[in-house]
């Protein structure tokens, strides 16, 4: 289980494609719920160079702790393990820059 937490957009809706998806804002977190084991984060989204001009470099936290990070320059999905314990010492707070 998990919840969108601060700097997260309304989420959107393409009828024609039946696809949707949500902006972030530079730094946005989620909460995700503790279980006692790893979870697998996945983040996926379109080319950020049909926007801008360089591609971001993203970086996922827990606490203090850098869980990992990748430079997009075209469509992604990134899987990320998300531990255990770090999941439970942050109170399932996890960051994306």
């Amino acid at each position: 289980m998990f919840a969108y937490d601060t700097g997260w957009q309304e989420p959107e809706f393409n009828r024609l494609e039946r696809h949707s998806w949500r902006w972030m804002s530079e730094k946005s977190d989620l909460w995700v719920r503790p279980v006692g084991r790893p979870v697998t984060l996945h983040i996926a989204g379109e080319s950020p160079l049909r926007y801008f001009g360089a591609a971001p470099h993203v970086r996922v936290t827990i606490g203090d702790r850098e869980v990992g990070a990748f430079d997009p320059s075209s469509d992604f999905d990134q899987a990320l393990t998300l531990p255990a314990d770090l999941l439970e010492k942050a109170n399932g707070r996890v960051t994306i820059e």
